[in-house]
Parts: C-alpha cells; structure tokens; sequence
C-alpha cells in the first residue's frame, strides 16, 4: 500500500513569537495579512524565513486574511454583508500577494481565520466571495471539509480539506467554539493521537495553531506521531 502523504499546516504571523520554530516542523504555512494581528513588518519576516526554507525542502505559502477586530484576534461574530467581507479579504490577499512576489515567493492557497473561516464555512455568501477571491488570485482553498465554503469550491477551485490537531469536534463534524469546555487539547499526546485519526479518516491537511503557547511542542509531537503511522509530510499541491 502506497505510503500517505498528508500536509502539516500552521497559522503564523501572528507576533505569538513561535514562527521560526514552527515553520521548521510543517510542509505549509498560513500566513496572517496583518489586519487581525501582527503587522506587515512580522508578515515580511516569515516571508524571508519561508524563502529561506523553500531553498531545502518545499513548503507552501498560504493567505491567511481575517476580520478587522484585534481585540479578540479576528474571533468574535459579526454582521459584516458578505460584500464587504469580500472587499476586506481581496485587500489582504492583495497585499500579501505582492509582498511575496518581493520575497520571491508565490502564494498557493487561501485560508481565512477566525471568525471569518466560520462565516465561509456557513455563509454561502461569504464562502462564494472566498472563491471568487481564490479564482482571481489562483489559490486553493482551505477549510474544513462538508461546509458552504467545500461546495461553492467544487468545480471551481482546488479545495483541500483540513483538520485540527488540537482542536475540539463537536458529533456534527464542526469545531467546538472558543471559550467552550473541551474547545482545544492542550496535552500534546492527545492531540497527536487525534492527529493521527484525522489522517487516517482521509483528510488532506492538519493545522496547528501557531498562536498556541505550546504549539511547538505540539506541533513536534504530531509530526512524529503521524510519521511513525507512515504518513509522509509534504505540501498539499
């Protein structure tokens, strides 16, 4: 049996202070824009650290837009119109996409944040302006599977399928909400083990949020647990 090969991806950019050790345990990285954290002098940063990764091994650079609210880092709910969450989120691509291109860099997927992944995730709206966004800038996307933002993509885009290592489920499939008991596995080992299943359960990307005090540590323990079931870590495309 051929050996599985599944993408390890991590949110950064963040200022959490954690990104040059993480980029060196993922195949993929989702890089912030800015807007909900950050500033555009870290997002420069990790592009050089990405470039300066990309020259040993591959690793795939991703958008990672969010929501204008930095007091809870782009989580809280909204009523933004799906227009205008699509005018926030070009704006972001937008400049991340060029910033790359001077760090010599092309961006391969999109992958919204926070409170805004949720909204395309249940929003047709929103999920459609995050195709339309992925189509202008030829980007996959990334989300989680058997959502409005997996459908408005079918056909249209490369959609890639992702879990979280070190998140909650609920029965139906979605995440449990922040600040919710059981919302993130803290203890490395389980979310390991979790990882594991996930690959296992056929999905194409597992994400380790960077913002994570012990995300390195974590993000370790799941690389290691997936290798030794025999998955091979590589990029998703």
């Amino acid at each position: 049996m051929q050996p599985k090969t599944i993408d390890l991806n991590a949110d950064l950019g963040e200022d959490a202070g954690l990104d040059e050790a993480l980029i060196r345990q993922v195949s993929s990285i989702n890089l912030c824009c800015g807007l909900h954290a950050g500033s555009l002098d870290t997002t420069e940063i990790v592009l050089k650290l990405a470039a300066s990764q990309k020259q040993h091994r591959p690793l795939a650079v991703g958008a990672h837009p969010g929501l204008p609210d930095r007091l809870s880092m782009g989580r809280a709910s909204t009523n933004i119109p799906p227009s205008m969450v699509g005018e926030i989120t070009r704006y972001q691509v937008d400049i991340l996409t060029r910033m790359a291109k001077d760090a010599g860099l092309t961006l391969s997927h999109l992958k919204p944040h926070g409170a805004l992944y949720h909204l395309a995730c249940s929003n047709p709206g929103v999920a459609d302006q995050m195709v339309r966004i992925a189509l202008h800038f030829n980007l996959a996307v990334m989300a989680l599977p058997q959502t409005q933002l997996a459908s408005a993509c079918n056909g249209k885009v490369l959609f890639i399928d992702e879990g979280f290592a070190e998140r909650g489920y609920l029965p139906n499939g979605s995440l449990i909400p922040r600040g919710q008991p059981g919302d993130i596995i803290h203890n490395p080992n389980d979310a390991a083990s979790q990882a594991v299943n996930l690959a296992q359960a056929g999905l194409h990307s597992l994400c380790i949020h960077g913002d994570s005090p012990n995300a390195v540590t974590v993000a370790i323990a799941v690389r290691l647990a997936l290798e030794n079931s025999g998955c091979t870590i590589s990029p998703h495309r």
